[in-house]
């Protein structure tokens, strides 16, 4: 084995490149037998200047697939060695919204939901928590994307552990769901055309459809009042759920308080962000600034 690609597979070995390692080893030992060695390898001085030419200098060694490519590009940007501007200058919260797009999407009056943004039957789960039911209920849906549903009994159990109950009360929603809620607002409780439209998204545009959006609920009313919901504003965002609609965001949102609507947005990370900037309108401005 040539002493360069000796330093090759030091460098790769110091990375965890140890799939890619193989792969180069296998390559010389098809062009001569290995020979046996008792010489101590030291690593490689770990600079970032180093580390792309030998970067570079495997590409040409090893068979070109885009999946050798791939799997050498994320290994570099997670160990951080890499030195190109755009990965180095990414606030962390931006990688995390890289992650996380999917819990991300923006529904609101003027963002309606795209076809392909809507959770298909084999997309909900149950989040298997306490259910409440008003007797004026108009939806009793109360599934949620899995990943939503699956945190929401991990932050339901650990409530419980505090004494708190948190139930739900309402998921995800159709479009025709939306229309019997907004027909309902209108019909049987009579709001104005204003006080329905600050109060009632029209259908394709409800945080609902998203199947990340939960009304939740408690023992007691009313909820703002109750020692659930007090807990959840301290300890919903370890969980990845933000309290979407507040008296503080009503100038973003348009929607008046809704201390019951909490939304899921992914990690604990991202949701103390969407906290600090008030909104999730906010918080995405931010990104693409």
């Amino acid at each position: 084995m040539s002493k360069r690609k000796l330093s090759l597979i030091t460098a790769l070995a110091s990375l965890g490149l140890l799939f890619s390692v193989q792969q180069l080893l296998a390559a010389d030992t098809k062009k001569k037998p290995a020979k046996k060695t008792s010489a101590t390898v030291k690593a490689l001085p770990e600079t970032k200047k180093r580390l792309h030419s030998e970067i570079r200098d495997l590409k040409k060694v090893l068979p070109a697939s885009p999946a050798t490519t791939e799997e050498l590009q994320v290994k570099v940007q997670k160990t951080g060695s890499s030195t190109s501007p755009t990965e180095s200058t990414i606030p962390a919260v931006k990688q995390e919204q890289a992650e996380t797009t999917n819990f991300l999407i923006l529904v609101n009056k003027t963002h309606p939901i795209s076809p392909a943004n809507l959770p298909t039957a084999a997309d909900l789960r149950e989040p298997e928590i306490a259910i409440k039911r008003d007797p004026d209920d108009v939806i009793t849906d109360t599934r949620l994307r899995k990943e939503a549903a699956t945190t929401l009994k991990e932050l339901a159990a650990a409530a419980q552990q505090a004494g708190i109950t948190i139930m739900i009360n309402n998921g995800f929603r159709t479009h025709e769901d939306q229309e019997r809620v907004k027909a309902y607002f209108r019909d049987e409780l009579h709001f104005s055309p204003d006080a329905l439209s600050k109060r009632v998204a029209d259908p394709g545009l409800s945080e609902h459809h998203t199947g990340l959006a939960a009304d939740l609920a408690t023992t007691t009313t009313p909820f703002v009042e109750s020692n659930a919901y007090h807990w959840l504003c301290l300890n919903a965002p370890n969980f990845g759920f933000v309290e979407r609609y507040t008296t503080a965001n009503k100038a973003q949102t348009v929607y008046g308080p809704e201390p019951w609507h909490w939304r899921f947005v992914g990690s604990k990370e991202v949701a103390e962000a969407v906290k600090a900037a008030g909104s999730l309108e906010a918080y995405l401005e931010q990104l693409a600034t």
